[in-house]
């Protein structure tokens, strides 16, 4: 009698088994693509140094600009100070 609920559950496992087996895909395609479609490192090729190089160096001039028009305003500040100084 213990041999039919062991038969039972021996089925059962197999049954799960088998709806659970995914073969192997055919196509070249994978079967889930996470992608945004934007531009990302790994995309980055050879000849684009252009570009790379071109936004350093307009990042490297608003740096440059922003660090000059913080001394300007210091100064500006420092001037207004010393007129209004009672």
């Amino acid at each position: 009698m213990r041999v039919l609920p062991l038969l039972l559950g021996v089925v059962v496992i197999a049954g799960l088994a088998g709806c659970s087996y995914q073969p192997a895909r055919i196509g070249t395609e994978p079967a889930v693509i996470i992608d945004d479609g934007g531009w990302h490192d790994r995309d980055h090729h050879g000849g684009d140094n252009k570009r790379w190089e071109h936004e350093k160096k307009q990042r490297k001039e608003a740096e440059k600009r922003w660090k000059e028009e913080r001394k300007r305003r210091e100064k500006e500040r420092k001037h207004w100070e010393k007129q209004h100084k009672h």
